[in-house]
């Protein structure tokens, strides 16, 4: 067989292996992590011997040293102070400046007149010719004796587009809008009457029902005291409405009570109930044409409804 390798002396420490040679500077990957180191402080390769071939361990070998680690008996050098940093301070907020006060631009100035053009005139006041003073000399003396059918100058039988046509006109003569740069406030009191008056008698005229009253009153004995349409007037009118409403029914309270209830009587078929209201209603009211009217039908319906072999007493 091969020959046994030479026996190491016991105790002697690992030959130290010569440091490989520097490599080109090429890049390359990273290197493994390198093998653990034996017990002994051997690689393992070098522990891969035979038991009897393996060296012996030293028991004061010093601990194998770290990459970096300083020499034993070396002198370490002093470690340098190191300078304290600045602590670094938030910057101060910075404190907002006054605005200017704005600068308003004055207005601008009104243009100069071009030369050569003239300015326009004021607002000359209504012209107020001859014509226009008489005739309203002769509205405003016989204002209080004229009715709103002269002062319109239309027939009373005139219909409500005539009507209309004939305020839109007045109203546009004596406006005090065209005279409110009149001087002469004497003329201009007589024209606002006028005014008043046309409108007065536009309000009355335009419904039917104050118009029919109106004619009423102006063509009776009492024609000068019922020229004007005046809150009396109205009320005179409605309290006529509701005498004549009532008056279709009865004149007395009780004969209307009487009738009302025997129209309600008559309409749920109980003719001798109706025919007894309507005889109580005629005790109040006699000459009542209407409820002699509603008791005869009353009457006959309830000749028809009852049996043959029953008799009433009249």
């Amino acid at each position: 067989g091969a020959m046994p390798a030479a026996a190491r002396p016991t105790g002697a420490p690992p030959a130290a292996r010569p440091p490989p040679a520097p490599a080109a500077a090429v890049a390359r990957p990273a290197a493994p992590p390198a093998a653990p180191v034996a017990a002994g402080g051997l690689p393992p390769e070098v522990t891969k011997f035979h038991p009897a071939e393996r060296p012996a361990k030293r028991l004061n070998a010093p601990p194998p040293l770290l990459p970096g680690a300083a020499k034993p008996g070396a002198k370490l050098a002093a470690a340098k102070p190191v300078a304290a940093q600045p602590v670094s301070r938030p910057a101060p907020a910075p404190v907002p400046r006054p605005l200017p006060p704005r600068q308003v631009a004055p207005p601008p100035a009104p243009a100069a007149a071009k030369p050569g053009v003239p300015p326009p005139p004021p607002k000359q006041p209504e012209e107020i010719g001859p014509e226009f003073l008489a005739e309203l000399d002769v509205v405003a003396g016989k204002l209080d004796a004229m009715d709103y059918f002269e002062l319109f100058r239309l027939p009373k039988n005139t219909g409500i587009r005539e009507i209309k046509e004939a305020y839109y006109r007045e109203s546009r003569d004596y406006h005090p809008d065209r005279f409110s740069q009149l001087g002469d406030e004497a003329i201009k009191e007589r024209i606002g009457e006028v005014f008043k008056r046309v409108t007065e008698a536009y309000v009355v005229l335009r419904d039917d029902k104050k118009r029919t009253k109106y004619l009423a009153d102006i063509s009776g004995p009492e024609r000068a005291k019922k020229l004007r349409y005046t809150e009396a007037s109205e009320t005179e009118q409605k309290a006529a409405e509701k005498k004549a409403i009532e008056e279709q029914v009865g004149t007395t309270p009780k004969g209307r009570e009487c009738y009302k209830n025997a129209c309600k009587e008559f309409d749920a078929r109980h003719f001798d109930k109706a025919v007894q209201q309507l005889k109580m209603a005629l005790m109040y009211e006699p000459a009542n044409a209407k409820y002699k009217e509603k008791l005869k039908a009353s009457d006959n319906e309830w000749d028809k409804s009852r049996p043959k072999n029953d008799f009433k007493i009249k």
